[in-house]
């Protein structure tokens, strides 16, 4: 259940519009009554593998299944944009400034521009959405090179697709890289099953259902603190798919 409806969120959302793609996915003519149906099952779905049922998003069930998807494929080039946008205005941007930036208490109109889940993954996603972040920094400055490594950005299929298209068509200003001394340093996947599970515990965390996929060690994902006091403090999984 939560598998099928993250999965459809993040390559059907389309401007407010998920459930018919939904029935459209599952051939079902659904009712309006069967969106709680579904999303009561997603609830309980999330919420017995260990994550957060995030009770308190707007739309019960909606909201909370595009927080799990993270940012859907729609958004993508807007989200993109913003990003290049800023590391063009501000040369030693990290993620972290970035996400500072995005989500300051009373500056919402920075980033008006971005969908809805797009806007609140990045206000609401605390260390998942700064992951993400980071890995979407990294990712940008992979794609400047002619022949882009793309193994080891840890985002989904979809998330680097998507970015190498906007790159190809040259809807993306990729002209300012990341300062040298600017940013944290990604993680390479080492090459060993062993120390890839040792190494990407943070990565564990944000992964469940692709968006970052190591290997499965059979050891819970621990604890993880909310990086702002103004966000709702998740300490378990995003199923961002």
């Amino acid at each position: 259940m939560a598998v099928a409806l993250t999965g459809v969120a993040a390559r059907g959302y389309r401007q407010g519009t998920f459930w018919p793609e939904l029935w459209k996915a599952v051939r079902y003519q659904g009712l309006p009554e069967d969106q709680t149906v579904w999303g009561q099952g997603f609830v309980a779905a999330v919420d017995s593998l260990g994550m957060p049922t995030l009770p308190d998003m707007p739309m019960p069930y909606l909201g909370p299944i595009l927080m799990h998807t993270g940012i859907p494929t729609f958004c993508l080039e807007d989200y993109f944009r913003l990003i290049t946008q800023r590391r063009t205005t501000d040369r030693g941007l990290d993620a972290e400034g970035f996400l500072t930036w995005a989500t300051a208490p009373g500056r919402e109109k920075r980033i008006q521009e971005l969908d809805v889940p797009a806007r609140r993954f990045l206000q609401h996603g605390t260390e998942f959405a700064l992951d993400f972040v980071e890995r979407s920094f990294d990712l940008l400055d992979r794609l400047r090179d002619s022949a882009p490594d793309l193994d080891g950005a840890g985002l989904p299929a979809r998330v680097l697709g998507r970015a190498q298209e906007l790159a190809a068509e040259g809807r993306l200003d990729l002209s300012v890289s990341r300062s040298p001394t600017g940013g944290r340093t990604r993680t390479e996947r080492p090459t060993s099953t062993a120390s890839w599970c040792q190494a990407s515990a943070s990565m564990r965390r944000l992964s469940v259902f692709g968006a970052i996929s190591p290997p499965r060690c059979g050891k819970p994902a621990p604890p993880t603190p909310a990086i702002g006091s103004a966000s709702p403090t998740w300490t378990r999984r995003l199923c961002t798919a």
